[in-house]
């Protein structure tokens, strides 16, 4: 609800979210992470995991919410600061998202992101002062890390 609202009020996007909203494109499509059959990687999962990681097959329930992220336009995350950090139902989010060949890729042994947005919010609240290193700098630099270079964007990807 928080991430809503706020896409409703980033003036600077604004204007691109109106003309979406008006030709009937705008989908948004809120997750509420502690609602959703999210796991922690084990050895088990990542074992799985990596079975079809090497054959490419990305049609499995597990590679779900990464193609969701990959192809979003434009990603708002809200979530509260706790006890130093962000919650750690989002550090399990960002291990089932960070899929290569879906959100990232390598090129040569540097991992390039794949994602379409081109913009990237994390929202946070603090019952006390706290600071931009002490917030979701840390979330926010792992989601940009994903995001494709301009370089390499397909015409419309911008």
């Amino acid at each position: 609800e928080l991430a809503r609202h706020l896409l409703t009020l980033l003036t600077a996007d604004l204007a691109n979210v109106n003309d979406v909203a008006e030709s009937s494109q705008l989908m948004v499509e809120e997750l509420e992470l502690a609602q959703l059959p999210l796991c922690g990687h084990s050895r088990k999962s990542l074992e799985e995991r990596d079975k079809f990681l090497q054959s490419r097959d990305f049609h499995h329930q597990m590679f779900d919410h990464a193609q969701q992220f990959a192809s979003a336009d434009l990603i708002v995350v809200a979530a509260p600061y706790w006890d130093l950090s962000f919650p750690a139902i989002v550090k399990t989010y960002i291990e089932n998202i960070c899929v290569s060949g879906i959100t990232f890729d390598y090129e040569g042994a540097v991992p390039v992101g794949m994602c379409r947005a081109k913009k990237f919010y994390y929202v946070t609240t603090a019952g006390s002062p706290i600071t931009a290193i002490a917030t979701g700098k840390v979330c926010a630099r792992i989601f940009s890390a994903l995001r494709k270079p301009a370089a390499s964007r397909q015409k419309g990807w911008t």
